[in-house]
């Protein structure tokens, strides 16, 4: 047998990310960002109460004044129009791994990270650095230029017969992007290199993305996609309570048919008790019932009038008990009817609930490729959903698999 609660805990991979940024204006858009001063896309951010929600690490505030400056400082080229003037390097960790890590190991942890970007860029190429603690999982931005210095000789050749003097050679800086991440090999380097930086701390590398196959989602889209699901969930809530009022309508009206009824009912009965005890005698004529003690109370035959008179005054309180008993179990059915519904509404609600957590784990899923794919029970609740909503086939309709294809559409026709 195995024993379940020994099994090694789950493993903790390393997030590393790189971005090319093209323009000064996706620098200045970068680094605002980065310093929460945009106007527009830091709405889930959260600063935690007893600490900062941006850790300052390295370069300045404006990314983009830095970046002229250091290019000022080397004399940079003019560059192409098609240039990578800065590259952004995301580095971050599986959740699970900060939840349970001490100040001490987070501040080893970026010192680390901050040395191996040091190292990509060159710390002077560094232009700015900060630590994200307000959101769900910590991570570092850094921001550096992809400077490269070249060395050319001096243009010319000796002339025939003469040896020509040395030449110095000329020091120019350039861009060079593909120097570091030019190709797919250079990639996978890196995320071997940044993982064995911190492979002392519990933090590993994941498996390869051409095993794993998973594709990087925009933040942009996945707040699309989460608000998308956010809608939906708000539509079926709506839907739950409009039907959860109408349910205590319903039972309201129900609690007042059934208290009628028993009203009726015992008013019935005090009637045949009291025909029994001989104190309830028909009338002659249809105007109710007369009470009135005897002394030897005697039922009437049956074959007397004044038994037929009795029978058609207690007719009408018969039909209306019938009626009532109808009305109950009606009733009683719609209750049961309205209870599944109910039923149904819950579990629609708590499939979208689960869509929507899958899609809010899908960034973590992407940075750990071993996380377990979502049931299919999953995807076969959510299509249920969608077969009656207003998307599925209209009644009566074919749907595409059914509808005829080929020789068949023509065998239709």
């Amino acid at each position: 047998m195995f024993d379940l609660s020994a099994q090694a805990p789950k493993p903790h991979y390393a997030v590393l990310r790189f971005k090319k940024l093209r323009t000064l204006g996706k620098i200045t858009k970068a680094s605002r960002h980065n310093t929460r001063t945009a106007a527009s896309g830091i709405d889930h951010t959260q600063p935690p109460p007893d600490r900062p929600g941006v850790v300052w690490l390295d370069g300045k505030a404006g990314a983009r004044v830095a970046w002229q400056e250091r290019a000022a400082a080397v004399g940079l080229e003019e560059p192409r129009r098609d240039a990578v003037l800065a590259i952004e390097i995301v580095m971050s960790a599986s959740p699970a791994w900060f939840a349970k890590a001490t100040p001490d190991e987070l501040a080893d942890w970026t010192t680390r990270s901050m040395g191996y970007a040091r190292q990509v860029f060159g710390a002077e190429n560094i232009i700015q650095a900060v630590r994200h603690d307000d959101e769900k999982t910590p991570h570092i931005h850094v921001i550096g230029i992809p400077l490269e210095r070249k060395e050319r000789a001096r243009a010319g050749r000796p002339r025939k017969g003469r040896e020509g003097a040395k030449r110095t050679a000329t020091v120019s800086w350039g861009l060079n992007a593909g120097a570091i991440i030019g190709t797919p090999e250079q990639m996978r380097q890196h995320q071997t290199d940044y993982a064995a930086v911190v492979a002392d701390l519990g933090i590993r590398r994941g498996r390869p993305k051409r095993e794993t196959r998973a594709q990087h989602k925009p933040a942009s889209v996945f707040r699309y996609e989460a608000a998308q699901d956010r809608a939906e969930a708000a539509k079926v809530l709506a839907a739950a309570r409009l039907i959860e009022a109408d349910t205590s309508r319903s039972m309201s009206r129900i609690q007042r048919i059934e208290r009628d009824a028993r009203a009726g009912a015992d008013a019935f009965t005090k009637g045949l008790d009291a025909v029994e005890q001989g104190e309830l005698v028909a009338a002659p004529a249809l105007s109710g019932f007369a009470v009135r003690p005897v002394e030897r109370p005697v039922l009437p035959p049956q074959a007397s009038p004044e038994f037929g008179g009795w029978f058609s005054n207690v007719r009408p309180y018969v039909k209306a008990l019938v009626g009532y008993a109808r009305k109950l179990a009606g009733l009683a059915e719609r209750e049961e009817a309205l209870k599944q519904r109910e039923a149904e509404v819950a579990r629609q609600a708590a499939t979208l609930e689960r869509v929507a957590q899958r899609e809010a784990m899908r960034e973590s899923v992407r940075a750990t490729p071993d996380a377990p794919r979502p049931a299919r029970d999953d995807y076969h609740a959510v299509a249920a959903i969608v077969a009656r909503s207003e998307f599925a086939d209209p009644p009566g309709g074919r749907s595409v698999r059914e509808r005829p294809q080929g020789r068949d559409r023509a065998d239709e026709r």
